[in-house]
C-alpha cells in the first residue's frame, strides 16, 4: 500500500500537503521543519509504515510549533515551557524532545534568561536582590546560574534603586500623616525585595522634610474634620476619641492638641 502526495503548495505561512490513500485523501497544513524532512514534494510516494512516522511527526510537529511560538513571544526558561506542555497535556516523559530541540536551536538558554532577567528586574523594574531571588527559584533556577549575577550587583545601584523607589512612592502619598508615609515607604520598598537594615536606613536619611512635601498640615486638617463629623454625636467622648483616631493615623500628639484647642 504506498500513499501519493497529490498536492503540495504553500498557505497560511506552512504548506498544504495531500496524500492520495486507500479510502480517502488526507489533508495536512505542515511546518515548513516538516517539509524539509520528509521532502514533501507533488508525486512523492511512502509505504504504509513511513506514511504512519510521518503522522506521528505531523502530531509531534504540530505540538512544537506551538511550543516554539510561546517561546519566542516572549524569553523564557525550562520552568516556563514544561508548564506550557503540562497544559497540552504532553506527559513529561515525552516533553524532554520539545526542550532539547529548544535547546538545540538556543531558544532555550537558561544561563542567558537568568542573566536578561535579572537586569530587567533590577534595572528597569527596580526589583530588589531578595524578591529576584524568590522569583527565580520559583522558576527552579538554579543558584549557581543566578548567584554570581546578583552578587556582581553594587551596594552602590542598589542604594539608588532604594531612593529612586523612595521618591516615586513619595509622589503618590496623599493625605497622611508623615509617620504613617514613612511607614508606607518603608513597606513599600521593602516588598519590591530589598532588606529592611538598608531600607530603614535609607528612608530615615531622607525624611526630614517629608512633612512639608506631603502638606501633613492639609491632611491633619482633613482627618480632623472627618473624625469631628464621626464622633461628636457624643458629645462626652468626643475630644478623647478625635484624640485616639488621629493617634493612630500617625500624627504627632502635640499638632493633635494644638488643632483641637483651635
Amino acid at each position: 500500500m504506498m500513499y501519493k502526495i497529490i498536492e503540495s503548495k504553500y498557505y497560511k505561512r506552512k504548506y498544504l500537503i495531500v496524500f492520495n490513500g486507500s479510502k480517502k485523501d488526507e489533508e495536512f497544513l505542515v511546518s515548513e521543519d516538516l517539509m524539509i524532512e520528509y521532502r514533501l514534494v507533488k508525486g512523492k510516494e511512502l509505504d504504509k509504515k513511513q506514511y504512519s512516522q510521518f503522522k506521528e511527526s505531523f502530531k509531534r510537529d504540530e505540538i512544537y510549533q506551538k511550543v516554539l511560538h510561546y517561546a519566542l513571544y516572549k524569553q523564557r526558561c525550562t520552568f516556563d515551557i514544561k508548564q506550557f506542555l503540562d497544559k497540552k497535556e504532553v506527559y513529561q516523559e515525552r516533553q524532554n524532545y520539545y526542550l532539547e530541540k529548544l535547546r538545540k536551536s538556543r531558544i532555550l538558554d537558561d544561563k542567558n534568561y537568568t542573566y536578561n532577567y535579572i537586569h530587567e528586574a533590577f534595572e528597569f523594574k527596580m526589583t530588589g536582590p531578595k524578591k529576584i531571588i524568590y522569583d527565580l527559584s520559583r522558576k527552579k533556577i538554579s543558584e549557581e546560574l543566578y548567584q554570581p549575577i546578583i552578587t556582581s550587583l553594587s551596594n552602590k545601584e542598589i542604594e539608588a534603586n532604594v531612593v529612586s523607589l523612595y521618591q516615586k512612592k513619595l509622589k503618590s502619598i496623599k493625605n497622611k500623616s508623615a509617620i504613617k508615609a514613612v511607614q508606607d515607604i518603608k513597606q513599600f520598598i521593602i516588598k519590591k525585595g530589598y532588606s529592611f537594615e538598608l531600607v530603614n536606613k535609607v528612608v530615615n536619611s531622607l525624611k526630614n522634610n517629608i512633612a512639608d512635601i506631603i502638606k501633613e498640615d492639609d491632611a491633619l486638617e482633613k482627618d480632623y474634620l472627618k473624625a469631628k463629623n464621626k464622633y461628636s454625636k457624643d458629645k462626652q467622648k468626643e475630644y478623647n476619641n478625635i484624640l485616639s483616631y488621629l493617634m493612630r493615623k500617625g500624627y504627632n500628639y502635640s499638632k493633635i492638641k494644638q488643632r483641637m484647642e483651635k
